[in-house]
């Protein structure tokens, strides 16, 4: 089982890693995001982390981005 860090700490962008960050701004993931607008245009971190559908694509878009587990 793989487990995301809870530290927080500065990724390649310069900006600090947050949940908020990796999913709604950062510019190193911006393909990968088109997976979460997809299913959330407005890629609300709650409606993405409190439902089943959102959960989904977000799984998958940290499937696609190994380096952030």
């Amino acid at each position: 089982m793989r487990y995301i860090s809870n530290q927080s700490h500065y990724g390649k962008c310069d900006q600090l890693e947050k949940v908020e960050h990796t999913l709604n701004e950062c510019c190193l993931h911006f393909a990968e995001r088109k997976l979460l607008r997809k299913v959330f245009p407005k890629l609300d971190p709650k409606i993405l982390l409190d439902t089943k559908k959102g959960l989904g694509a977000v799984a998958k878009f940290l499937d696609s981005l190994p380096q952030l587990l």
